[in-house]
């Protein structure tokens, strides 16, 4: 009988639905690996009801009914199931009963296959410490009152006029660095390279001199951004805007090169700017907003005294600071609204009326020859 369904040229299906043993032997050809590898595919992505697989597999229609019986009635594991179908296909002689009867493809228990208990995530712990960080205070470092406060206090109407004659070195507790007004001394030597008007600005004024082999100015221009530095000269600052008007701090190195604690510096104001005829620093003055940054200019004088190095340093001015003299900037700056609108950069030569003003040789914000603060 076997031998007579191998020249059959029905196909397989027709011939076993045809076959007259009463076991339902399953007799069907070599599968293909195309065959294998695409059923098994289909079984493991899902197993439904009426699965493709189900309706084209090569099975006599018991084998078919009890599969599909056994899979999704009984709860038996598919998975194995159709490895032993697969196999069969091999193994011709094993009857589909016996099949269903193996105890590997009995119904799965939950004791011989416990579901693993996945860990619990230390998702509270991790919480808990990220809001006990966010809750705690943090601690703030008590601020070094100056020893501005106790001298100055702006009264209502119009600022205290500070000028330069009260005391001459202003001084934080426990600073390092103080801060001295030299009074015009330090710039009596400076006149004729910035106010010498006969001579074009570029050959007086220079910007654009490296440091590299100057350790003096090096040394000055560091500690102008020291803290203690900064505290003194925004105070000061604020007490020369309230006194004059918006201007800028020049430091000479010579005068400031012997002693690492103390720097002398000099107030100038803008129409004191204008005198120099110098573009770049009528406009840097004028832009700064003396209520938030302060100007520094640290200058050199040459060997003939005739040309002056400039370098620049901007520093901004501690919200502390701002705070306590906020109410008289802003009458200041209401003051001087008028005033400041009528501000120009200052470039041609000045006329001969105005070169002839005895003004001229000195700087008008500053003190006359021989004081000293």
């Amino acid at each position: 009988m076997l031998g007579g369904a191998r020249g059959d040229c029905r196909r397989p299906r027709e011939r076993i639905q045809n076959s007259t043993q009463s076991s339902y032997l399953i007799h069907t050809p070599s599968v293909s690996c195309t065959l294998i590898i695409t059923s098994l595919s289909i079984v493991i992505s899902g197993f439904a009801e009426r699965s493709w697989y189900f309706s084209n597999l090569y099975l006599p229609e018991v084998c078919h009914r009890k599969a599909k019986k056994t899979c999704l009635a009984r709860g038996m594991n598919p998975v194995i199931l159709m490895g032993y179908l697969l196999t069969l296909q091999y193994r011709p002689t094993i009857a589909i009963d016996k099949l269903l009867t193996l105890p590997a493809i009995a119904p799965m228990s939950r004791e011989s296959h416990p579901i693993p208990i996945p860990p619990r995530p230390p998702f509270k712990r991790s919480l808990t410490s990220i809001l006990s960080k966010l809750s705690r205070n943090p601690v703030k470092a008590p601020q070094r009152a100056s020893s501005w406060e106790s001298n100055w206090h702006s009264t209502s109407g119009h600022p205290r006029a500070v000028g330069f004659a009260p005391p001459g070195s202003h001084q934080a507790p426990h600073s390092q660095i103080e801060i001295i007004q030299s009074g015009g001394s330090a710039l009596s030597e400076a006149q004729d390279a910035l106010t010498n008007s006969r001579r074009a600005v570029w050959t007086r004024i220079l910007w654009t001199v490296p440091l590299e082999h100057d350790p003096g100015t090096q040394m000055v221009l560091s500690n102008i951004t020291k803290r203690d530095a900064v505290d003194g000269l925004s105070l000061l600052a604020i007490r020369c805007y309230l006194a004059t008007e918006r201007g800028a701090f020049f430091c000479n190195v010579d005068h400031n090169t012997n002693d690492s604690r103390a720097l002398e510096v000099d107030w100038i104001t803008f129409r004191d700017t204008q005198k120099t005829r110098d573009k770049t620093l009528q406009r840097e003055v004028l832009k700064n907003e003396p209520a938030l940054s302060v100007l520094v200019y640290v200058f050199r004088l040459s060997l003939d005294k005739r040309s002056v190095a400039i370098w620049r340093r901007k520093i901004d001015i501690p919200a502390t600071v701002l705070r306590k003299n906020a109410n008289a900037i802003a009458e200041k700056r209401r003051e001087l609204k008028a005033a400041e609108a009528q501000y120009v950069i200052k470039i041609s030569p000045p006329t001969k009326e105005w070169s002839n003003e005895s003004g001229l040789q000195r700087f008008a914000s500053l003190s006359r020859r021989g004081i000293r603060v």
